[in-house]
């Protein structure tokens, strides 16, 4: 028998009835003839004095079932893989957690805590923490009402910047004016910035923290005079790490 913190006793062996049988089975289907004494091994082994028997009945834990999960970590804005960088918006997929469980997830980095902005039953949306060390790799691990459901590995990178598409709706931008958009994995804020708009070099106007929205930036460009009218592709460069292609605005003819 087994009695809890609470209390509770629960058989850990034996069916109730003497005999002899059960070897290499659930130990409560096991029988077992006059059990004397109970010794604990390493890992958690039971050996059990079966005296009538003539035996010592060894009893090994019962893993727990594995949870089977593929995890992705994307980033946050682009949802494609790649480094996480310092303070970065994250995505992390395939763990298993149901959104029903989100007051009783934990999500760490690198065993520091991180908030959960937001989750469903797909998805977890996390904030990398400010303090991750570069470019040494980084541990995930999800834990869900106190058990461990998922740990992955990931690279790290001082930045890993990503931005938001455009809606292609939007009206276009004349040239020599200014455009504003919206992105993460800009690192620790102390890299040089460039970017280009249409393979032409854009001036950075302003680069600040997105406010309200944690793990984001906004970056102000202004057109260059000289762009073709058309669909324009733009790319911002973090310390030598490039935003993703197919981001693009609309540059107005004259």
């Amino acid at each position: 028998m087994r009695v809890d913190a609470t209390g509770q006793v629960t058989a850990v062996a034996g069916m109730g009835g003497s005999g002899f049988s059960g070897d290499g089975g659930v130990a409560s289907s096991a029988q077992l003839n006059f059990p004397w004494d109970v010794a604990i091994g390493p890992a958690g082994v039971l050996y059990v004095a079966d005296l009538e028997n003539y035996r010592v009945r060894l009893l090994s834990p019962q893993s727990a079932p594995t949870r089977v999960t593929t995890i992705q970590v994307l980033n946050g804005v682009s949802l494609t893989p790649g480094p996480v960088a310092p303070g970065m918006l994250l995505v992390v997929r395939g763990s298993g957690v149901p959104a029903a469980d989100a007051a009783a997830t934990i999500v760490l980095i690198n065993s520091i805590p991180v908030p959960i902005l937001a989750m469903d039953n797909t998805q977890i949306q996390v904030q990398a923490p400010s303090t991750l060390v570069t470019p040494a790799d980084a541990e995930i691990v999800i834990v869900d009402q106190g058990n461990i459901a998922a740990t992955v590995k990931v690279t790290t990178a001082v930045s890993a910047p990503a931005l938001y598409t455009i809606d292609p709706r939007s009206a276009a931008v004349a040239r020599g004016a200014i455009v504003t958009l919206y992105g993460t994995g800009l690192g620790l804020g102390d890299l040089p910035v460039t970017a280009t708009i249409g393979g032409l070099a854009a001036d950075v106007v302003t680069l600040d923290a997105s406010p309200g929205y944690a793990g984001l930036f906004q970056i102000s460009l202004r057109v260059p005079g000289v762009a073709v009218p058309g669909p324009a592709g733009v790319i911002v460069t973090v310390g030598g790490a490039a935003s993703q292609a197919g981001v693009s605005i609309a540059i107005a003819g004259q």
